[in-house]
């Protein structure tokens, strides 16, 4: 038995499993005009608005989606009507290819601006050597010299690989199957105080059944190789003034802080933190996914402190070193570019001209329309984000930024304003925003002395003064 304190530092790993290589390659999708990329370990895409990071993440989500869902479902995923790059001629196709190890699958795809003209091409390969092959606008497709009719809901590689006799798929199959992207999570419906239901184990990709994930892994901590523990453990790191423990009472989670020690203490959802929310819901995707896989995030740094951030950068780390994952992150954050950075220096990519900008780290990449070498450091011996230190202004702990309590803090600078000799911060009126010509007359000192007039209220005049932060009015 487990005792009720049990903690595992790590999860329990699973049975060895081979990781593969994995090459993703596209032309003419949306932003992309070419790019191969072999993502490893903990990968970074940084770059501006619009350069092409979610893009990226939408191209292995079509890719998943196509080979289990059929192609009608996935161009709704990712928008049929906004598939091909502006630029590109309606001749060409839009492309991908992906490769797991020996196998590669290769996908064509004639778009217009509306959407999909026809019917797509398919052709897979085994170690070179083409298995099957479907032509653009063609009604049927050919395994081997055998020429079958289409399959409107599969592609042609799942229906050879439903057919049964192709046991070699299954690192494609594997990698397609176990590949998980998280673009945006619902909290309006993380926040619902509902008791969790069913037997899920694997994190939805908006999070909708986090309790239900997180509630079935605490009843079962061998089962499940100690996941609830874990990310119990990861979130008290990350955020250790509001989390301690999540307790579930009659399957309805109640999260409660470091101090509680009633029942009443616990908060349910819906007053909890979305920096919490969002932190729990890396965590639990981060457990939950299989040895091996492709675990992508959108703007990872969303909702969260530059603490919290460093603590689930490092747990992804930790995950992607003793499971063999894959992950992916996308960000505009100077934190987690310097985190990223400091951990280990990423390769120096080879330049590639690009009018958009971005920085994939952490794999082996060649793309065009995505620059891998955009916004460098000045200093070619400092890594890209090495300036954007603010890692050195925000520390947790009781003295939050760092060097404050050396400094007095700066006195508030008061002006006497009439009648009735209140006082009042010549400061609060700019700091709420306000326009001096929508106050009261007796509110009006500023600009009265700006203009050398009366007060307003009582027709004293201001005192002679050099600076208006030092002007003041002497009433009777």
């Amino acid at each position: 038995m487990l005792s009720p304190g049990y903690l595992p530092a790590t999860m329990a790993p699973a049975p060895h499993i081979p990781m593969p290589v994995v090459t993703l390659r596209a032309e003419n999708f949306r932003i992309l005009r070419r790019l191969e990329w072999s993502p490893d370990g903990v990968c970074l895409l940084a770059g501006p608005n619009g350069s092409g990071k979610t893009t990226v993440l939408d191209a292995l989500s079509f890719l998943r989606g196509l080979f289990l869902y059929g192609h009608e479902s996935a161009l709704g995923w990712v928008g049929g009507g906004y598939f091909r790059r502006l630029e590109t001629p309606e001749e060409e196709p839009v492309t991908f290819e992906l490769e797991v190890d020996d196998i590669l699958w290769r996908l064509r795809f004639p778009m217009s601006m509306t959407g999909i003209r026809g019917q797509y091409g398919e052709e897979l390969f085994r170690a070179g050597e083409l298995v099957l092959r479907a032509g653009m606008f063609d009604e049927g497709w050919y395994l081997g010299d055998q020429r079958l009719e289409l399959d409107r809901r599969r592609c042609c590689a799942k229906v050879l690989l439903d057919m049964g006799g192709a046991d070699w798929m299954k690192p494609l199959e594997r990698a397609l199957s176990d590949m998980r992207t998280h673009s945006s999570y619902d909290l309006p419906a993380v926040r619902k105080h509902e008791a969790a239901t069913g037997v899920e184990s694997d994190l939805h990709k908006t999070g909708r059944n986090l309790w239900s994930v997180l509630s079935n892994w605490s009843q079962a901590p061998i089962i499940h190789r100690g996941k609830f523990q874990w990310v119990l453990r990861e979130a008290q790191r990350a955020f250790p003034d509001v989390m301690s423990t999540i307790e579930f009472d009659r399957g309805l989670p109640f999260l409660f802080g470091p101090e509680a020690s009633d029942p009443a203490d616990g908060l349910p959802p819906a007053r909890a933190a979305d920096g919490l929310l969002t932190g729990l819901l890396h965590l639990t995707a981060l457990a939950g996914a299989q040895d091996g896989a492709i675990l992508a995030f959108d703007e990872v740094e969303n909702q969260l402190h530059p603490h919290a951030i460093r603590c689930l950068l490092a747990a992804m780390r930790q995950q992607a070193e003793e499971r063999g994952l894959t992950i992916i992150l996308t960000t505009h954050s100077p934190v987690v570019i310097n985190s990223t950075s400091s951990a280990s220096r990423p390769p120096s990519p080879s330049r590639v001209p690009s009018t958009s900008s971005m920085i994939p780290t952490g794999s082996r990449t060649s793309c065009s329309g995505i620059s891998t070498s955009a916004r460098r450091s000045p200093r070619p011996d400092r890594p890209c984000g090495s300036r954007l230190s603010e890692g050195r202004v925000y520390r947790h702990g009781k003295d939050r930024v760092r060097g404050a309590a050396s400094r007095a803090p700066a006195p508030v600078r008061r002006a006497r304003i009439c009648p009735r000799g209140r006082d009042r911060s010549i400061n609060s009126i700019a700091a709420r925003g306000g326009r001096h010509d929508q106050l009261s007359p007796a509110r009006r000192p500023r600009a009265a002395a700006r203009r050398g007039s009366p007060h307003p209220a009582c027709g004293s005049a201001p005192a002679t003064s050099q600076t208006l932060d030092q002007a003041r009015w002497r009433c009777p």
